[in-house]
């Protein structure tokens, strides 16, 4: 599983040519064309293109972080099918969170390259001692936990850390479990197994955020 993401991943860029050959209008070209895509379109895609479930959400998630796909997603309010058409579907609020955490993503990584490009021009008699060092790679985004989560609680207290852990568990249970996944991801930056029990991937988020709190 975890190889046939990966290698998802690594073959997004030929992949989403072969995709927009297939469906022009899900995967166009010009950025204001982009529409949010239905929640369908990932078994649509598994069962046309024979691709492994694994390996097509790798594909589509590339395609997905784009931010012409992210403004999409914050622009209309229903999502459309491979096909071009509109469906009544909803972009809900889970969506367009992720959608804004990917655009600031997305420029972190950017503001990363544009001073790693700049530091390379730099001729090397100029550059201070300090520069010597290597650029830091920007981290994947952490989310701050809801103040209503934390209220009330003091985090160094053990009955309080196992309040706010419940707390945790009750504010997530709601999504699906590898929305779930995905959203331990932005939260935290781990990485966790599509096969990882919701109230594991809460404990996880929870731990994240008592660390963070302790600093």
């Amino acid at each position: 599983m975890k190889s046939e993401t990966g290698r998802g991943f690594k073959e997004a860029r030929a992949q989403l040519e072969v995709l927009r050959a297939r469906w022009p209008q899900a995967f166009p070209l010009e950025a204001r064309e982009v529409r949010p895509l239905e929640m369908a379109a990932l078994d649509v895609i598994v069962n046309e293109m024979g691709w492994s479930r694994a390996y097509a959400r790798a594909v589509l998630a590339a395609w997905k972080k784009r931010n012409a796909y992210c403004r999409a997603v914050l622009t209309y309010p229903t999502r459309f099918r491979l096909d071009g058409s509109k469906t009544d579907e909803p972009v809900d609020d889970i969506a367009r969170d992720h959608a804004r955490r990917d655009i600031a993503s997305n420029q972190q990584r950017k503001l990363a390259r544009e001073a790693q490009a700049a530091a390379r021009k730099e001729p090397a008699a100029e550059k201070p001692a300090a520069r010597e060092e290597s650029i830091p790679k920007p981290e994947p985004p952490k989310a701050a936990c809801p103040p209503e989560l934390i209220e009330g609680l003091n985090l160094e207290e053990e009955e309080d850390r196992i309040r706010f852990r419940l707390r945790v568990f009750r504010h997530f249970k709601h999504m699906a479990p590898e929305a779930l996944i995905d959203e331990a991801f932005a939260i935290t930056g781990e990485r966790l197994p599509r096969s990882a029990a919701p109230a594991a991937v809460c404990k996880t988020i929870a731990k994240f955020w008592i660390a963070r709190a302790a600093r």
